[in-house]
């Protein structure tokens, strides 16, 4: 009785390169399979980063809505500038046209 992939039984099997593969290593991330509240979430991390105990960088790895963190922040950090574009955000002087 012939295997599907044409072999007899396992024992038949092609081996030559088992010892290439023993080399290799693999690293399987899994995401969490518990369900989570995203509101939840983000309004927990905003208030921990609010109180100063947790960084920007924490709380966007927490959320994990995008793998890279990097690009993230500097999405984040753009669309800051476009809500505020005020570079000193602590100076709140109403700024009056010359005329």
């Amino acid at each position: 009785d012939t295997h599907q992939y044409g072999y007899r039984s396992m024992r038949d099997a092609n081996t030559a390169l088992k010892s290439e593969t023993s080399d290799l290593y693999f690293e399987v991330l899994f995401n969490s399979i518990l369900p989570t509240d995203l509101k939840d979430a983000v309004e927990t991390v905003s208030q921990a980063v609010t109180a100063g105990i947790m960084s920007k960088r924490t709380a966007v790895e927490y959320i994990d809505m995008n793998p890279d963190v990097d690009e993230e922040l500097k999405l984040i950090e753009k669309d800051n500038e476009t809500v505020n574009p005020n570079p000193n955000p602590n100076n709140h002087e109403e700024t009056k046209p010359n005329n």
